[in-house]
């Protein structure tokens, strides 16, 4: 005969049977309820990643194969291309021009320009400039006779930096210099012209000025950390 434990036990296993045949329909319909929207999230379906972009508007997007998103999906924040309000283009900017031709018997007695660039400032700021070229003593010169140049850059119109003075010898029957000058200058923002100019000094040799050109480069901060203006 069945005892009182072996009753309740019983009892306890059918009330189990029958608490999970009556949820069994409602577990049923929220499983069914999560796979309709296993797409959504908060509510808004997601799309794929190659959904067209009229597609993917105002709705989520899922990533690819690869776990990327679209290209162009993300919009750039406001400024983006900025860096304390001053755009890429604005930071720093190079520049250079090559004379393609040579200045025979080089006599000026004044400054001249032997090459020139116009260059732009896209905001206010510093301006640093090169020059360069080669100073020939030619080989029909008169025995025992030299030369000497001065050179200088300009920047519209006005000398920046120093004159660089320059001698050809006159110990051989053919000398050359190469010549390099640099300058700094404050610059306000829009164009400029930039000039090499050179002088002969003295002497009597015939030369030649060869690999004329100039190079720029252009950032808006000084040495102090702060914006330069012309």
């Amino acid at each position: 005969m069945p005892t009182f434990r072996q009753h309740l036990t019983t009892a306890l296993i059918a009330a189990a049977v029958a608490s999970a045949v009556a949820a069994a329909p409602a577990v049923a319909g929220r499983i069914a309820d999560y796979a309709r929207n296993s797409d959504k999230v908060d509510g808004r379906h997601a799309v794929g990643a190659w959904t067209s972009p009229n597609k993917r508007a105002s709705s989520l997007v899922a990533t690819d194969n690869r776990g990327r998103l679209p290209n162009g999906i993300i919009r750039s924040a406001l400024d983006a291309h900025r860096l304390q309000g001053f755009k890429a283009d604005d930071l720093v900017r190079a520049g250079y021009s090559d004379a393609t031709t040579s200045t025979q018997n080089f006599a000026a007695g004044r400054f001249e320009t032997v090459h020139s660039k116009r260059v732009w400032a896209p905001v206010d700021g510093i301006m640093l400039t090169w020059g360069q070229f080669t100073v020939e003593r030619d080989a029909d010169s008169a025995p025992g006779t030299g030369a000497g140049v001065a050179t200088r850059l300009s920047l519209d119109g006005r000398q920046t930096g120093r004159t660089l003075f320059t001698e050809v010898a006159s110990t051989g029957r053919f000398d050359a210099s190469v010549v390099s000058i640099m300058s700094t200058s404050a610059v306000e923002a829009g164009s400029h012209q930039l000039a090499l100019d050179v002088r002969r000094t003295y002497g009597a040799a015939r030369l030649s000025l060869r690999g004329r050109g100039v190079r720029t480069l252009f950032v808006p901060f000084g040495n102090d950390g702060t914006q330069a203006g012309g």
